[in-house]
């Protein structure tokens, strides 16, 4: 079912209150998070919930509906996957949209305009990533890309909603929770659609969508990269100390 954007008032972001889940941030498995300040994790918690909120917004933005926009023009699609692949796009539409006014109600100072602050991919890897999109039955890479996010998308969801109700911000709450449900659906057509594109390809084309695969995984996905040293960058320019 078609689930609608939440409402979210204009009044200033609850900055005594958290916009992620703890256990989603990096720092908190070293040694270095124990050292820090209640105020110091509140802040680290609060920019990398901003930060989640960039990455998913680049991803449906730039990537997610160009692949989908791929499988439309695609003549081998049958009608039905072509509905749901549409309903999928406008469904990323309302997400961004709902991520992007919650960036700038948490820092309007930052994102006056449709700017990344924390994100910071290599261009190279920004170049390969727009060629992928553009031809899903050559590259279906893109699909188990969008599958993993998505399942990581649902798990970020369920933990932040896990928090006490007086812990999450709740405009964030409400985001988690519309997205949530929508991914859940998400997760079936990508499902559709590796069947369609990654299932149709030889053995060969099959070994060498696995190994892009693992490493996007491995390199840009599963261990800290640029953009979580952006993040600490901003955090020590705010605490000095």
């Amino acid at each position: 079912a078609h689930v609608p954007a939440p409402r979210q008032r204009r009044e200033p972001i609850d900055r005594r209150r958290r916009f992620f889940c703890d256990t989603l941030t990096p720092l908190y498995y070293t040694k270095s998070y124990a050292l820090l300040a209640p105020e110091h994790r509140l802040r680290y918690n609060q920019l990398t919930g901003i930060l989640s909120n960039e990455l998913i917004l680049r991803l449906e933005t730039q990537f997610v509906d160009r692949a989908l926009a791929a499988v439309t023009r695609d003549s081998g699609v049958n009608a039905d996957l072509l509905d749901t692949v549409r309903q999928f796009r406008d469904d990323e539409v309302r997400h961004a949209e709902s991520w992007r006014r919650l960036n700038r109600l948490s820092e309007p100072a930052w994102y006056r305009g449709d700017c990344s602050r924390l994100v910071r991919v290599p261009p190279v890897l920004d170049w390969i990533a727009m060629v992928m999109v553009r031809y899903p039955a050559a590259c279906p890479v893109i699909f188990w890309m969008q599958l993993s996010q998505e399942e990581h998308s649902i798990e970020i969801s369920r933990r932040c909603l896990r928090l006490p109700a007086d812990a999450l911000e709740p405009r964030y709450a409400a985001v988690y929770g519309a997205h949530l449900r929508d991914e859940v659906r998400h997760v079936q057509v990508d499902c559709h659609l590796i069947e369609r594109f990654y299932a149709a390809q030889s053995a060969t084309g099959r070994l060498a969508t696995a190994g892009v695969f693992r490493w996007l995984l491995a390199n840009c996905f599963l261990k800290p990269v640029r953009s979580t040293i952006r993040v600490l960058e901003v955090l020590t320019s705010e605490f000095p100390e």
